[in-house]
């Protein structure tokens, strides 16, 4: 009897997955005809939206612009720092050489040094990336 009832389970576990599979089939191909509509009428928009998308793009290029110029004066801060930590560090080095300080400060100093410079880097290529984004939008306008 027990193997007359696990035969009788696996058919319908079977008979249940054959139903969800073809309900599965049947869900998605209405899906696919409920979403065509909706694709053809989103490839005209009303002219309001249209100006809508022409005011969002001009307020992202002039924010995209700030953030530019804002990158620029920050990359003139870091280089001056730069610079006086570059000073500090000579310094450093001949206080060390006459054992006046620790290796440890001067080690200290050159990684200091080495985030400086990682820092500048950063954000070279940041405004690097947003003068690419902004010729691209350039173009595509």
């Amino acid at each position: 009897m027990s193997f007359l009832s696990r035969q009788h389970c696996s058919r319908v576990k079977l008979l249940i997955s054959i139903t969800a599979t073809s309900g599965l089939f049947a869900l998605c191909a209405v899906a696919s005809t409920a979403a065509e509509p909706k694709k053809k009428s989103a490839t005209v928009p009303p002219a309001s939206s249209q100006m809508t998308l022409l005011a969002t793009r001009k307020m992202l290029i002039e924010r995209k612009k700030a953030s530019r110029e804002h990158l620029k004066n920050s990359l003139a801060l870091y280089e001056d720092t730069l610079e006086k930590q570059m000073a500090d560090h000579e310094i450093k080095r001949g206080l060390y050489q006459w054992e006046l300080i620790s290796k440890s400060e001067i080690e200290k100093s050159e990684q200091v040094l080495g985030y400086t410079r990682l820092e500048i880097e950063r954000i070279r290529e940041w405004i690097a990336e947003d003068d690419v984004a902004l010729s691209l939008t350039e173009e595509a306008a």
